[in-house]
This record gives structure tokens, sequence and C-alpha cells, in this order.
């Protein structure tokens, strides 16, 4: 699959750029994945994991969250 690449390297990042601009699909796939990729920082789910390790801090000292 894709990854990211050196940005140094414009030929390979011009091949990438060719690849998505030809591909609808391979674009498709793309645009869902970094859709989903950006949910996980959004507020809610960024509280909610720092909840979760505060709450798993102090049970493992032996508090009670």
């Amino acid at each position: 699959g894709l990854s990211i690449i050196n940005p140094e390297d414009i030929a390979e990042f011009a091949r990438r750029l060719d690849l998505l601009l030809n591909q609808p699909e391979l674009r498709k796939l793309w645009q869902k994945w970094a859709k989903d990729y950006v949910k996980q920082f959004n507020y809610p789910n960024v509280v909610d994991k720092y909840e979760e390790l505060y709450r798993e801090a102090l049970e493992q000292h032996g508090h009670h969250a």
C-alpha cells in the first residue's frame, strides 16, 4: 500500500500523486482513511483517552477513581 514518503524525494512524491489523481478508487480509500484517522483526535475522543489513562494510573497506585 501507500505509505508516508520522504518529502525530499520529489520523484516518489510525483509518482504517488499521479496514482491518486488517476485512480479514483484509491483516492476514495485514502479519503476514508484520512477521515477516520482524524476522528481519533477530535475533542471528545481525546478527553475520553486522557480520562481512561488517569483512571488506569490511579488504579495502578491503589486509588479508586
